[in-house]
Order: C-alpha cells, then structure tokens, then sequence
C-alpha cells in the first residue's frame, strides 16, 4: 500500500522519536549484558577445569547463553539504527511537505491526492468565480516538490518494513538474522530486490527503484552506489541490468508513461556510477571494474534467453555513462580505448539492435544525439560533464591499448594528442 500526502503531514512522528529512544536505551542494556556473558559466564567456563559429559553440555549452554546476548544486541542495534535514520528523515519530509501545502493553500489552491505517492495542485475557483489564470507552472511546481517528499517517504517506510522484518527473522526463540548499519543499507537491499526483477519491475517500482537511486546514489562517501554496483554482481551484470531495463522501456510499444520512467532510470544509473567509481570517494568500487569493462566493451553482451542480436558492450555502457561527472582514472582509458577502436574501423561497434523499435529503442533512453547505436557518441557526451577527465584526455599523452582493453606495451599510435590542428584530420575520427 503506498502513502497518500495526508499520511506523511498527519502521522505523529513523536511516538516513532520515543520508540528510537527506547530502542536505543535497550542497545545499551544488551550491550552490558553481552559483555558480562562474555567476560563472565563465559570466561570462568572456558577456564574451569571441568570434565565429563556434564561439564561438555554446560559449557556448550554456556557458549550458546552467550552468543544469544550478543545476537540480541546486535537485532535491536540493528532495529535502532534504521529506525533512529527514518525518523530524522521523515521529520524533515514532514516539515517540509506541510510547508509547501500550507502556501499552495494560503494561495487558494487544492492539493488532491492520485493514490500512488502522487498529488495534484489546481487552482480552487468558488462558484460563479472566474479563473484567476494562475500559471501552470506554479502549480506543477508544488505538485513536483509535494509528490517527491510522499514518494521518498514511501521509500523509506518499504524499506524500513523490509529491514525490521528481516532484522527480526520471525522467530520469537531465536536472535542474530540480518543486521544493518544504517537505513542506508536497507535502501540498497530494496534497490537490488527491485533491480532483481529486472524489466519485470512495474511502473511504480520503477519509479520507487529511480528515487532510492536519485537520493541515495550521489552521497559523498560513496556508500550506497558502491555497494549497489557491487550487490549487481559485477561489470557484466551491471550492463546486462541497465541494457534490460533500457530496451524494454524504449520499445514501441512500451508507452510514455514507461519511457519517461526509463529517461529517468538512464539519469539517475549513470551518476551513481561516477561516484562510484571515483576513487576519492570513501567508498569505491575497485579499479578492475575500469579494467572489465574495457574488455567487455568488445565483448557481445545479452541479457535475454536466445536473444538473436548482441549489442557490444560499449554500446550499453556508452547509454549508461551519458550522465555523471567522471573520475579520469576511470572514463579516460575506456575513452581512449574506444576511440582507438573507432579510428581502426568506425564500424567495428555498430552492432544494430531493434531495427523494427522505433527511433527511441536503444540504450540512450534520453534521445539526445541519438539513440546511443555509436558508442563513441555517447563517451564524447560523458566527457562533455566530466571537465577533469575531458581535459586530461585532450592535452595528456595518449597511452595505446589492445583490442581487449589492455595497455599495450611500448604501443605507438601514430599520433600525439586527440586534439590537432583544424587543417589536420581530426584523430578521433
């Protein structure tokens, strides 16, 4: 069931305050009450000189008694993390949702809900009144702001009900299941259930999927996008998931409702994965991840059970990188890589995917300069918002790589910059 505006400006957010204080009052008991098993029972069993089958069977009880404390304690530590982040979170989803009704009514609007997270704002107009000809965009703009704060609430309250429930296991006898740090760990195991589902994810948990990525997916530590990539299971998951999800939504068929969710979905993947590549970040994906996708670039990839045409890997990932600001250590090898690629035979990565699709059907969901069918296209747009990288590339000494994406040794390309002269040939192309 997903929240209407009135449930978030409604609810009495104290009593979830005071049951984050309770929780976090019980961390602390189970915390002692741990450590006195441990340094207690526990230590004066392992070092009493007892034997006999009474004794084997007391201090298995003993071990037991003991890891039972420490798993409470890390159950209900768990439980007050998430709770402790969700309630500071929805607090100022609350604040800031009853602010922004409050002034669309002070100025004579309604706000209606659409029963999916979504509101309406319409001009009130009494009987017999005229219009007042109120500019759309005023009104669009406090249904935008109102349906993103419902919408991030909703996301929070599934993610919270996942984590509670799996913290606790439901098993009344039994403590220690899952544990989680923070809501944020709970949000990326809801980003990859959803992403699980693949093109089977229904319109509003695409939507729900784009939100947790767009709030969660530029955090500066690095944290969520780092762990979601690496919860995908690697590189060639990660392009078989976004090429999955882009198709499907960009099928004739597919309808605008879909499409702008996947424009959506292409915007919020591409950043999360510039932060999680940059390797100043205090999470970061490895740097073989730059390594594997240069070798998939030339790879054929497929996401679909006797799928008859493979695009090549360079080609998704290209879709995928046309949005976020990328670190040269990681754009800049896969940049040069391609263009040499592109300078040796243009055609060598035009694999045509969904001739009968559409003009929209591709790996570009956005339909700027393109469907995204050139590779090369799409990693000039990704140097275009990455001005670090774009610059290094321009004025930094090439270095050669094979066709597999490894540096070649003592290599020579024939030229010494990507940028020459305009009476020369253009060495990109």
């Amino acid at each position: 069931m997903t929240l209407k505006y009135t449930d978030l400006t409604e609810v009495d957010l104290a009593k979830l305050g005071a049951s984050v204080a309770d929780w976090k009052a019980a961390v602390d008991h189970l915390k002692t009450l741990a450590e006195n098993a441990r340094t207690g029972m526990q230590a004066k069993s392992d070092g009493a000189r007892w034997a006999g089958q009474n004794a084997d069977a007391v201090r298995v009880l003993i071990g037991k008694t003991t890891k039972e404390f420490e798993d409470l304690h890390g159950e209900a530590n768990s439980i007050f993390q998430v709770l402790d982040d969700a309630h500071q979170e929805l607090t100022q989803l609350q604040r800031n949702t009853k602010t922004l009704v409050s002034e669309a009514i002070g100025k004579g609007y309604r706000v209606f809900d659409n029963g999916d997270t979504s509101v309406s704002v319409i001009e009130y107009v009494g009987p017999g009144e005229p219009p007042k000809g109120v500019p759309e965009k005023e009104l669009q703009h406090y249904a935008d702001q109102i349906t993103a704060d419902v919408g991030r609430a909703n996301d929070i309250d599934q993610s919270v009900k996942l984590a509670l429930t799996r913290s606790h296991g439901n098993d009344p006898n039994n403590a220690g299941h899952k544990e989680y740090g923070s809501l944020n760990d709970a949000q990326v195991e809801r980003a990859l259930e959803l992403a699980k589902k693949g093109h089977n994810m229904s319109d509003v948990e695409l939507r729900e999927f784009n939100r947790i990525m767009k709030f969660n997916g530029g955090e500066k530590d690095g944290q969520f996008a780092t762990a979601f990539y690496k919860g995908l299971g690697g590189p060639e998951k990660a392009l078989e998931f976004y090429a999955d999800i882009t198709t499907d939504g960009t099928e004739k068929d597919a309808g605008n409702v879909r499409l702008d969710a996947v424009k959506d979905f292409q915007q919020v993947m591409g950043p999360a994965l510039a932060n999680a590549t940059d390797p100043d970040t205090k999470n970061h994906l490895p740097a073989s991840w730059g390594d594997e996708f240069r070798r998939l670039g030339t790879q054929q990839i497929s996401w679909m059970p006797h799928q008859m045409t493979k695009p090549y890997g360079y080609q998704v990932l290209g879709g995928l990188m046309r949005y976020g600001n990328y670190d040269p250590s990681f754009i800049n090898p896969i940049a040069e890589h391609l263009t040499q690629l592109h300078k040796e035979d243009p055609d060598k990565l035009l694999t045509h995917v969904g001739q009968d699709q559409g003009e929209h059907y591709g790996f570009n969901p956005s339909g700027k300069l393109g469907s995204g069918e050139d590779p090369l296209n799409s990693v000039l747009e990704a140097l275009g918002h990455s001005p670090e990288a774009s610059e290094k590339f321009f004025t930094d000494p090439p270095t050669a790589y094979n066709e597999d994406g490894t540096v070649k040794q003592d290599g020579k390309l024939g030229f010494k910059s990507y940028l020459v002269p305009p009476q020369a040939t253009f060495a990109l192309l």
